[in-house]
């Protein structure tokens, strides 16, 4: 499954970008506040999902490379089990409406 537009997703991080606390308030406390916590969880998330990109993208030459040279064998149970993830989380989702 690919997703072709993710305009949507990145107005949706613009907006929620995280916001830096103010200096007294990091000063004044011993002990990290909500925001701070916020802040490194953001930082974690990006973190994350650059790593899965570049993952992502070096399993995907990976796939390129062995369909090129005509080693690539798809295993037919793992993309069933996967069809069937998807329409079920789907069927979910769409419960929740």
């Amino acid at each position: 499954m690919e997703v072709k537009n993710t305009n949507n997703i990145d107005k949706i991080r613009e907006k929620t970008a995280p916001r830096t606390p103010k200096k007294a308030a990091m000063e004044g406390s011993s002990t990290p506040s909500v925001a701070q916590k916020s802040a490194q969880v953001d930082v974690g998330v990006s973190q994350a999902l650059s790593n899965a990109k570049a993952s992502r993208a070096q399993r995907l030459r990976d796939i390129e490379a062995a369909v090129r040279d005509g080693s690539y064998r798809p295993d037919p149970e793992r993309i069933a089990e996967q069809i069937l993830a998807d329409a079920e989380l789907a069927a979910r989702l769409q419960n929740l409406s």
